[in-house]
């Protein structure tokens, strides 16, 4: 093993040789042929990066939008070129360190690779969740640069945005759920059951099924009653994302919107009907 020690930045070429020193042949002490490499020491790391800003995404429940004015170099380009910008954030206020979790070229937007870049839009992270961020610009030796100054921003919400119910001779017999959200992830659709509403259902829902696209059609299955057949009873319905909304959790998750739907028995003829609730907004046709 080598340790070379009281290194200078720079680019330094080395010659290396051997000898034996136990004198037990003849020309032991000889120097080997020298063989030459060639260093390149660099400690300079990019600098701080400015004009660092996060917004929310295209999608606001899981994308951030991230801007900052671009940097020059990685800092000694002659030495060692540049590797990556690095986003590094954290859940909740306050500064992100570089012991923090991060994205960059390798495990995000490729455009994280080129110093020129001015922007980009970074996903995955967990709706209505506050996240602070801060850049900063690594070099190929691995030199990390200052962090620029942090930002913080607050993931979205998603929510129900239809709820349905079939009725006899529709070939669907039953609830019909849509909402916006993140493709490819897993939600949790969650449901009780319940003549009125009350404050009390927060700690009564129950899990009707995992998906994962955003439309669920409920038909009732063992232990669960069709919604057609319900009577006098509501079901009511919200979506979270997987394991994030059950009592045990000190946060839990859900969406903002609570759907409800509620059996009608029709008769030929005319027939009259009270709405069982008091709406805000009256969308009935």
């Amino acid at each position: 093993n080598l340790i070379l020690t009281n290194l200078v930045e720079g680019i330094t070429t080395n010659w290396l040789f051997v000898s034996d020193l136990d004198a037990d042949r003849l020309n032991d002490a000889l120097m080997s042929p020298a063989t030459n490499f060639v260093m390149y020491l660099d400690m300079t790391a990019p600098t701080q990066a400015t004009g660092f800003a996060v917004s929310l995404g295209p999608d606001e429940t899981s994308e951030i939008q991230v801007d900052w004015n671009p940097l020059d170099d990685g800092g000694n380009s002659a030495l060692s070129p540049w590797e990556t910008y690095r986003i590094y954030y954290r859940e909740g206020a306050g500064t992100p360190t570089t012991n923090d979790l991060y994205i960059s070229r390798h495990n995000g937007p490729l455009s994280l690779a080129t110093n020129i870049t001015s922007g980009t839009i970074v996903s995955n992270f967990e709706f209505e969740t506050e996240y602070s961020l801060a850049l900063a610009g690594v070099d190929a030796a691995g030199n990390v640069g200052p962090l620029s100054s942090y930002q913080s921003v607050t993931m979205g919400s998603f929510a129900v945005t239809q709820g349905v119910v079939g009725v006899t001779n529709v070939a669907e017999q039953g609830t019909r759920l849509s909402w916006i959200g993140t493709t490819n992830r897993i939600y949790d659709v969650l449901y009780v059951d319940s003549r009125s509403f009350e404050n009390t259902l927060s700690n009564q829902w129950s899990l009707l099924d995992k998906v994962t696209n955003v439309v669920l059609v409920d038909t009732g299955a063992p232990g669960r009653i069709p919604p057609p057949e319900l009577t006098y009873t509501m079901r009511f319905y919200r979506v979270a994302r997987e394991d994030t909304w059950s009592t045990n959790l000190q946060t839990r998750l859900g969406s903002r919107e609570v759907y409800v739907t509620k059996a009608v028995e029709l008769n030929p003829g005319e027939n009259w009907q009270s709405l069982f609730f008091e709406p805000d907004t009256n969308t009935l046709a």
